[in-house]
């Protein structure tokens, strides 16, 4: 996996249109996941899901497990980059607990160690609820500065 900007991510997907950008919110029990149309222009919201983190069991699912699922919805949906929702510990936001912010650095890390996204550019983003939403209206018109 490789960390970009977030302008450069947008200015990355953009070039490879048709393509989606993947937004995940990282939580304690699910792992939220919404897309873009192809063109990037808007949430489709169709494409708006849950993904569990726990099995049926109530036991963790292993990385490889949740790796695959995840693998599965990028391409089926022809993702090109994803957006992490994560707040960084300097911003001011006591929305969001740090151990919510580790546990985004190490959701991406065990994506990483899998090997099953190699090719895949992520940034991260202050997670809300409109993330995908947010990240698009805030880069496009200025992907040529």
């Amino acid at each position: 996996m490789k960390y970009m900007l977030p302008k450069q991510l947008y200015q990355c997907v953009c070039k490879a249109l048709p393509g989606r950008v993947m937004g995940i919110n990282v939580g304690t029990e699910y792992l939220g996941v919404a897309m873009s149309d192809l063109e990037n222009k808007g949430l489709e919201d169709s494409r708006t899901s849950l993904l569990r983190l726990n099995d049926k069991s109530g036991k963790p699912k292993s990385d490889a497990v949740l790796a695959s699922e995840l693998k599965d919805l990028i391409d089926r949906n022809n993702v090109k980059g994803m957006v992490i929702g994560k707040l960084d510990l300097d911003e001011l936001d006591s929305r969001l607990p740090s151990s919510d912010v580790e546990a985004a650095k190490e959701f991406v890390q065990k994506l990483d160690k899998t090997d099953m996204f190699s090719d895949m550019n992520y940034t991260y983003f202050p997670p809300r609820s409109e993330l995908i939403l947010e990240f698009l209206d805030g880069y496009r018109g200025k992907s040529s500065s």
